[in-house]
């Protein structure tokens, strides 16, 4: 495994706003890096605006930004993106829709 989950920052109402930070290593042998990258996620959930005073809010898992990490190989970044699913909540991010009802 080259990549390590270590911890992500972000939190309602803004949690695909945080930083993640992960070790890396890139090569066989190399020691492994420690990088930090902020707002790498996007939603898997949903919120809008249904016309009513609490909006929709919908879990989901999250994806990560490819763009955000293009030292990582196909198999890396899915890597990745599997183990920040396995240690961040499901959820939506709810910044969308301020003051409402989070989930």
């Amino acid at each position: 495994m080259n990549v390590q989950f270590i911890k992500y920052g972000g939190v309602y109402p803004t949690a695909c706003l945080g930083t993640l930070t992960f070790s890396y290593v890139e090569s066989p042998g190399s020691a492994p890096k420690i990088i930090s990258v902020e707002s790498p996620l996007k939603t898997g959930g949903q919120c809008y605006d249904d016309g009513t005073p609490e909006g929709v809010f919908t879990k989901g898992k999250w994806r990560l930004r490819m763009s955000m990490f293009p030292y990582l190989s196909k198999v890396d970044f899915l890597e990745l993106e599997r183990l920040v699913n396995q240690n961040v909540p499901e959820g939506c991010c709810g910044g969308c829709l301020p003051n409402r009802g989070q989930i």
